[in-house]
């Protein structure tokens, strides 16, 4: 009683626990259009989440071919003319060359796949391996030219 009185009285110790962290999302790029969305990896936990959280399996797989850089996902929300399919698919290949260590050339091979023929390598957070893949031509600056007209940031964006 004396102790309560002084203020000396021994409380108990709250349990330290871990913090919890906000469920951040890692860095990736949400494109909406009227017939299809696209998902862009910005790192390699960035990839990990478009390839295999959010890619389904008909969705088609972009990577510039031979370098490191982004997953690019692209998902049709109805069928695509050849036209409309092959705009897109420009689209994607020219972020996943613009997203890759070789950005700086004028035309990067990119290697395109539906998901469900890329599967990861254990133990490698970035490495996949991939099947049955065609390969175009990506023009980083068409990317370049296209975000500078919409006027988007660079990077770092978290999509919602």
């Amino acid at each position: 009683m004396l102790e309560e009185e002084l203020g000396t009285a021994k409380v108990p110790a709250q349990k330290r626990g871990a913090k919890k962290k906000s469920p951040l999302l890692p860095p990736h790029r949400r494109f909406e259009f009227d017939r299809a969305l696209v998902f862009a990896g910005l790192s390699s936990k960035g990839n990990r989440y478009v390839t295999f959280k959010l890619a389904l399996p008909d969705d088609l797989w972009f990577h510039a071919q031979g370098v490191p850089g982004s997953h690019v996902i692209l998902r049709p929300l109805s069928a695509l003319a050849e036209d409309e399919l092959n705009a897109f698919k420009d689209f994607c290949a020219s972020l996943a060359a613009y997203y890759s260590k070789a950005r700086e050339s004028s035309r990067q091979r990119v290697d395109y796949t539906r998901r469900r023929y890329v599967s990861p390598i254990r133990g490698g957070e970035a490495n996949v391996t991939y099947k049955e893949f065609s390969t175009v031509a990506g023009d980083p600056l068409l990317w370049q030219r296209w975000k500078e007209l919409n006027a988007l940031p660079e990077s770092g964006q978290t999509a919602p």
